[in-house]
């Protein structure tokens, strides 16, 4: 029996503000790529009825967070600063 995909708009908005964000340099693009993927795992999990609608909705939320609070550079590669 095939289930019918069920999808959750919250998902998609998720998706399009982190690739909004990586364009305008807010937001690493590994890290963007890996928001994406979750989300996309989560959604396959709701339609599947895996998991619940706020449990999708509560991963936005705190994947958006952690995207935005993360700074937009990756600044391991620079040499850093040596302390007296």
């Amino acid at each position: 029996m095939q289930h019918a995909r069920k999808s959750m708009p919250v998902v998609t908005m998720t998706v399009e503000t982190v690739r909004g964000e990586t364009l305008s340099d807010r937001v690493r693009p590994e890290l963007a790529d890996a928001v994406i993927v979750v989300m996309r795992h989560a959604e396959r999990s709701y339609a599947l009825d895996r998991v619940g609608s706020g449990e999708v909705r509560l991963l936005c939320q705190q994947l958006l967070r952690l995207a935005r609070m993360l700074p937009p550079s990756d600044n391991r590669r620079e040499p850093r600063e040596e302390r007296s």
